[in-house]
């Protein structure tokens, strides 16, 4: 987009963890102010993680039953830890005793965006971003 021509840019459903650094997130937040009109707005949603688990931790988030070609099923979200970085994929487990795994995603990585004790997501982005705060931009 040209510069200063956007009224709004959204960055939600916790689209900037998938920049990996804090520096790729501090780029992607530069553009997205570069794009502004003066009087424009940027909303970004994030997720609020508290402290990274171990490296190697994986941890299994359960969606529920599902039928795939007429077989009973359990959908899971799996993330694997790597320090602040996780990677998440979907499988489709078959239910009883086999648990046969039907079905897997690749994995997609994300950053596990962590704010400073004593400040919110958005100071904390404007930190990032190396944005004053204070000024609304």
């Amino acid at each position: 987009a040209r510069p200063g021509s956007a009224d709004a840019v959204l960055a939600c459903d916790n689209a900037l963890p998938h920049l990996l650094t804090e520096d790729e997130i501090r780029d992607a937040l530069a553009e997205c102010l570069r794009c502004l009109r003066p009087s424009g707005g940027c909303v970004v949603s994030l997720r609020d993680y508290g402290s990274a688990p171990a490296p190697g931790t994986e941890e299994v988030k359960d969606y529920g039953d599902r039928v795939w070609e007429g077989r009973a099923c359990r959908l899971h979200q799996i993330w694997r830890w790597r320090g602040s970085i996780y990677d998440v994929a979907f499988e489709l487990v078959a239910k009883g005793d086999a648990r046969e795994v039907i079905l897997r995603t690749p994995p997609t990585s994300y950053f596990a965006v962590r704010w400073p004790l004593g400040t919110t997501p958005s100071y904390s982005l404007a930190r990032i971003a190396a944005v004053d705060p204070s000024r609304g931009r």
